[in-house]
C-alpha cells in the first residue's frame, strides 16, 4: 500500500461541497431537459395520483433545485417572544405623543 490508512498524497484533498463531474453533468440535462419540457410534464402531473406526484417530485427535485443549507443562528440573536415583546413596545411609542413621551421619560427619572 502507497500511504497508510485513512492518509492520502493529497492532505487537503477534494473541496467541501465539490459536485462530481458526471453528477454535474446529469443535473444540467435534467434541469434542461425539464425547462423544455415544463408543460408537458405538468399535463402528465395531471393524470398522476398523489403519491406517483410526490415520488416524481422526490426523485427529480434533488437534480434541478440546488440543496438548502442550513442557517446559524446567532446567541445573541432575539427569541421570537423578544422580538414581538420589541415590536409591541415599537409600536406603542410611535403611538404616543410627544407629550406622553416626556411624562414617561420624566416618571421615570
Amino acid at each position: 500500500m502507497a500511504f497508510q490508512k485513512g492518509l492520502s498524497g493529497n492532505p487537503k484533498g477534494r473541496p467541501k461541497g465539490s459536485i462530481n463531474v458526471v453528477t454535474k453533468s446529469v443535473r444540467e440535462i435534467l434541469t434542461d431537459c425539464h425547462a423544455l419540457n415544463f408543460e408537458q410534464i405538468l399535463l402528465q402531473m395531471d393524470k398522476m395520483t398523489l403519491r406517483e406526484r410526490l415520488q416524481f417530485n422526490r426523485d427529480i427535485l434533488p437534480y434541478i433545485a440546488p440543496k438548502l443549507s442550513n442557517i446559524q443562528i446567532k446567541e445573541d440573536a432575539m427569541s421570537y417572544d423578544e422580538m414581538v415583546e420589541h415590536y409591541q413596545l415599537t409600536e406603542t411609542i410611535k403611538s404616543l405623543s410627544t407629550d406622553e413621551l416626556i411624562a414617561i421619560l420624566e416618571r421615570d427619572k
